[in-house]
């Protein structure tokens, strides 16, 4: 009896540990209390059917059933665990590639920034290079941006103070996860609350309340020419910040609005679908394609024929 209640209590704490892991690595998925609990009661199904027909197992296969059961228990555990090890190595791979990728954007997009900087009267960031911004500025740590990326960074963030040219959106979105938008996962908070040395989530949009914050608003409504050349958030996930940031552009009626680059146009139609027709025939609105080759002409100082970045020059020497 002693055995049994042993051999019990190790089989019950076991499953214990493996529902406990399962529980932290799936933190943040949506449903998973409904999956994981599934899966134990399927499991504990399972354990009564064996238990049930224990006997008639025993006998099957002339006395050699419960060797046979076992060892086919064993290799789906095998299986399973293979699966598991190959998953992983997967996901690892596609995991590193993603911040390879941030990091290429940061630094892609960093060096052409400083060339727009000198020829804007304002700069609005969103994205990952707002995030390397904030982490430059603020000295925090946000998940996702390498001190490589910060450190290319600094140096604007050392042009904007005495200029103060960049534009801060006050409110930003952090989340716990970047798999999607999973409700108690995420939070505005305010870059006033910035400590020194402080640790965040992925920062993965701007608060649309950003939008109505005096500077930023007074910025926007000002403007004589706007240039928009990429989107707020982690879309499609978080794509607030993108919407208020069109619909924000286009209360200013004079300015000349310009959107560059195939993906910003792709979330401005996907997100706002009805007012991008409207503007589609608007003189004050200019769509292209090519958003990464207006950022090298303006880099170059060159328009190479290009009228918006024609028109950024222009609007610099009046």
């Amino acid at each position: 009896m002693l055995g049994s209640a042993v051999v019990v209590f190790r089989e019950t704490l076991e499953a214990a540990l493996i529902i406990a892991i399962v529980m932290g690595a799936s933190r943040g998925i949506a449903a998973r209390g409904r999956w994981i609990a599934g899966g134990a009661a399927l499991g504990l199904a399972g354990a009564l059917l064996v238990a049930l027909f224990a006997g008639a197992l025993t006998e099957a296969v002339e006395g050699r059933g419960q060797e046979l059961f076992n060892a086919g228990v064993l290799l789906a555990a095998v299986a399973m665990l293979a699966w598991h090890n190959v998953w992983m190595s997967s996901y690892g791979r596609r995991h590193v590639q993603d911040m390879r990728r941030l990091g290429h954007d940061v630094r892609v997009g960093i060096k052409p920034l400083s060339a727009i900087y000198d020829k804007v009267d304002r700069v609005m960031l969103g994205g990952v290079i707002y995030n390397t911004y904030l982490c430059a500025k603020y000295n925090v740590k946000i998940k996702g941006v390498t001190d490589e990326d910060i450190a290319f960074a600094r140096e604007l963030v050392e042009k904007d103070r005495t200029r103060k040219k960049i534009v801060e959106f006050p409110s930003i979105v952090e989340s716990d996860i970047m798999e999607g938008r999973t409700e108690g996962k995420y939070r505005t908070i305010s870059i006033k609350d910035f400590k020194s040395g402080g640790s965040y989530g992925y920062i993965l949009d701007i608060d649309p309340g950003s939008f109505e914050d005096k500077a930023v608003a007074e910025a926007i409504g000002t403007a004589k020419t706007i240039f928009v050349n990429a989107v707020m958030g982690y879309t499609p996930h978080f794509a607030a910040g993108s919407q208020a940031l069109d619909n924000t552009i286009d209360l200013n009626r004079d300015a000349m609005k310009m959107y560059g680059g195939g993906d910003t146009l792709q979330e401005f139609k996907n997100l706002l679908p009805g007012l991008y027709l409207s503007v589609m025939d608007n003189a004050s609105y200019y769509f292209f394609t090519g958003g990464g080759t207006v950022l090298t002409a303006i880099e170059q100082g060159s328009p190479y024929g290009l009228k918006p970045v024609q028109a950024l020059m222009e609007s610099k020497r009046k």
